[in-house]
């Protein structure tokens, strides 16, 4: 499993990620602020996310909105000082809410139910980049209900949602080849 942590404090971040280390099959990343997390997540495309919320750049209730929007399936988890943010993270589908300060070991139920989560949603499938009319982000192609095309631009209907892009339709249906997509004439 991998997971990336956000915390502006980097000895935070590296206290997480010495009790994370401890359990077995999880890599871990650290990232100082939104826009260094933002970097990381599209290099190492975690599976999880520790966020704190009160960063400097752009706080955590934010950045889980935009990862969220970009990576369908990443788990959220809120590592943070501040209570009153709570109902915020739960809106946003958060696997956990931990307060500081932190307690090791309800920090490592929260890993082992992130990992039993992923076991369960496991696959060896690698998501698609696809560039939409609001943003890059990686689909899942088992979540790609189909994709329609329009003289405006191309409809993706996924699982999750609707998604718009400009992306050219052969350039997509090479991009799924391999996972069994065909045209209909």
């Amino acid at each position: 499993m991998r997971i990336l942590i956000v915390d502006d404090e980097p000895a935070t971040g590296l206290f997480l990620q010495s009790i994370i280390k401890e359990l077995p099959g999880v890599k871990t990343d650290i990232a100082t602020s939104g826009k260094e997390a933002l970097k990381k997540a599209l290099i190492s495309q975690p599976q999880a996310v520790f966020l704190d919320i009160d960063m400097p750049d752009i706080n955590g209730i934010e950045l889980a909105h935009t990862l969220a929007e970009k990576y369908e399936d990443l788990s959220l988890v809120f590592a943070t000082a501040h209570p009153d943010h709570a109902l915020e993270a739960f809106e946003l589908y958060s696997i956990d809410y931990i307060l500081k300060p932190f307690d090791q070991e309800r920090i490592k139920r929260t890993v082992k139910k992130l990992m039993d989560k992923s076991k369960y949603f496991s696959s060896t499938e690698v998501p698609i980049p696809v560039k939409t009319t609001i943003q890059n982000m990686f689909l899942k192609p088992s979540n790609i209900l189909y994709i329609e095309a329009r003289n405006s631009g191309n409809i993706i209907q996924t699982s999750n949602g609707t998604h718009i892009t400009k992306e050219n339709i052969h350039n997509l249906s090479i991009k799924l080849q391999q996972h069994n997509f065909f045209p209909l004439p």
